[in-house]
């Protein structure tokens, strides 16, 4: 997949009370702010980079 917001674009953020999958997420991580894909399978969480440099974060 490659990256579908490149780095210094300027986004909009829409806060909302539930996220799907599949959804690109702004989270907050050790104060640092990141764009991720959202997907949850069972209990667990993952937060997919566009960007195939960075890892994958698990919760």
């Amino acid at each position: 997949m490659h990256a579908t917001i490149k780095h210094g674009s300027e986004v909009l953020i829409r806060r909302q009370p539930v996220v799907e999958n599949g959804d690109i997420v702004e989270v907050c991580i050790d104060g640092e702010i990141t764009l991720k894909r959202f997907k949850q399978s069972g209990e667990q969480i993952m937060l997919i980079p566009d960007n195939h440099s960075y890892d994958c974060i698990l919760f």
